[in-house]
């Protein structure tokens, strides 16, 4: 029923003249890398608009587009930084790179297993859980929850952090697959590193912008239908970031006053803020 919000995103290919200073721009523009001639030496610098730090992968290539002249070139690069310098090389002719990243960092991550989530909708609203943990439909080897619930009921933080990427301009939906990356999100980054994922939400159905700092309990957009999915529903999932990717955990949720619960298909659970 979702499609991550953390996939890997291939670059563009560029051949680049060695008199030429040119850009590589992903299409949603949180990173761009661009050359530099100086001495014999070709320089990379990255700048990314990302509230959170990437992992990026650098490939130089012969013209042909497939031969590698070096290996490729891992690097963090920290959120909002402006022509970091990521890679220099001595470079004869002409050459083409490409880059991918992934959002998150694993070299500063400290997922908190033990934090009690609050459920992403009002105090005292009851919805049913459609598909669980490893749900066969589309949950098949991650952890996600399906809250069935109408479409405009407002979507809560579960846990405070920092607004990093969201869509909001969607108004497809169904049962189609081919419609997964058509799903309007919010992903917040907490304080350990993991990211949380609000996916689904209507068009125009978001109140925060990138860059918010928001409180658990905030109301942060309004559910929808949009993306993949057979019915208006909540998809809601935790990642943590891992070696140019990114796996889901297991979290729990306050269902009572003093009762924690990992969520079950099939079962009503009432909001507790």
């Amino acid at each position: 029923m979702s499609k991550s919000a953390f996939s890997l995103v291939l670059q563009i290919l560029l051949i680049t003249n060695l008199s030429e200073t040119l850009f590589a721009q992903n299409s949603d523009e949180l990173l761009s890398i661009r050359t530099e001639n100086n001495q014999g030496f070709v320089h990379f610098y990255a700048t990314s608009q990302a509230y959170a730090d990437l992992q990026v992968e650098l490939s130089i290539l012969e013209q042909d587009g497939t031969t590698e002249i070096e290996p490729v070139t891992y690097q963090i690069i920290p959120a909002r930084s402006r022509d970091m310098l990521f890679k220099k090389i001595k470079i004869e002719k002409n050459f083409r790179y490409r880059y991918k990243y992934v959002t998150g960092n694993p070299q500063t991550v400290r997922h908190n297993s033990g934090y009690i989530y609050k459920l992403p909708y009002g105090n005292g609203l009851e919805f049913k859980v459609i598909q669980g943990n490893n749900g066969a439909f589309s949950h098949q080897g991650k952890f996600a929850l399906d809250f069935a619930m109408p479409e405009g009921t407002a979507v809560n933080a579960a846990r405070g952090g920092i607004v990093i990427r969201l869509k909001t301009d969607s108004d497809q939906g169904g049962d189609d697959p081919e419609l997964a990356n058509a799903g309007n999100y919010v992903t917040i980054l907490h304080d350990d590193g993991s990211l949380a994922s609000y996916v689904h939400l209507r068009k125009g159905g978001t109140v925060v912008s990138a860059g918010d700092r928001v409180k658990d309990g905030q109301i942060i957009g309004y559910s929808g239908n949009t993306g993949y999915s057979t019915e208006p529903h909540l998809h809601f999932e935790v990642k943590i970031p891992i070696y140019m990717d990114t796996k889901t955990v297991p979290v729990k949720f306050k269902t009572g006053v003093s009762q924690t619960e990992v969520p079950e298909p099939g079962k009503f659970y009432r909001s507790w803020h």
